[in-house]
């Protein structure tokens, strides 16, 4: 199968869902305006959805079957995933049209690790949080400010890093990450999000 005309389907599914939420149906010029406004395309992705018994047409709607409202949901929930998992981790301002783009190509196996790093986000610290000695994993950082977001992914503070509190100081703190210990001031640091390893202790 055409590997655009796949994404086209999924992306009229994951409308319908999105238009129609409970009852599975959506207007098709309101469809045809968010994947892309094209006709040509949304007329041949339709036609094929519906030899595929995942659609209906209802004078100017289109309808899901069951089948095709299952195929819709999992489509969705992978965008939600998606969205949720680079608002949290990344701060990404613009999920929505990001998980646009991935939904299509994310793996079941990816999207189970995400999901994963979201459940940990319920147990988090602040990197101030820690003590002395104790050592964590970086699961987000809450920096909106991209280049200083990005001078930090540079020096190694970056989500899935493992970082450990080497000493607390006045206004700051000095962490060990990659081998090297960098000094950090204290409120950036209450911006870092970990998740502690219980029992890792500094020599």
């Amino acid at each position: 199968m055409n590997d655009t005309l796949k994404m086209y389907k999924e992306n009229i599914l994951r409308a319908i869902i999105e238009f129609g939420r409970e009852n599975g149906e959506a207007n098709t010029n309101d469809l045809i305006a968010d994947v892309d406004g094209n006709q040509l395309p949304f007329d041949q992705a339709t036609l094929e959805l519906e030899e595929e018994n995942l659609i209906t047409r209802k004078e100017k709607c289109i309808v899901l079957t069951p089948t095709g409202k299952e195929a819709a949901e999992k489509i969705y929930a992978k965008h939600r995933v998606i969205e949720q998992y680079f608002s949290e981790v990344f701060y990404e301002p613009d999920v929505h049209i990001l998980a646009h783009a991935l939904e299509h190509c994310v793996s079941d196996s990816l999207l189970a690790k995400m999901q994963g790093e979201l459940a940990l986000m319920s147990e988090t610290l602040n990197l101030s949080d820690l003590k002395t000695g104790e050592q964590a994993t970086i699961l987000a950082i809450a920096v909106p400010d991209k280049k200083l977001f990005s001078r930090l992914l540079g020096i190694g503070l970056a989500p899935r890093s493992k970082v450990k509190l080497f000493e607390k100081l006045p206004g700051q703190l000095v962490v060990e990450v990659e081998g090297r210990k960098i000094a950090l001031d204290m409120l950036l640091a209450d911006k870092v999000l970990v998740s502690k390893e219980d029992g890792k202790k500094a020599d």
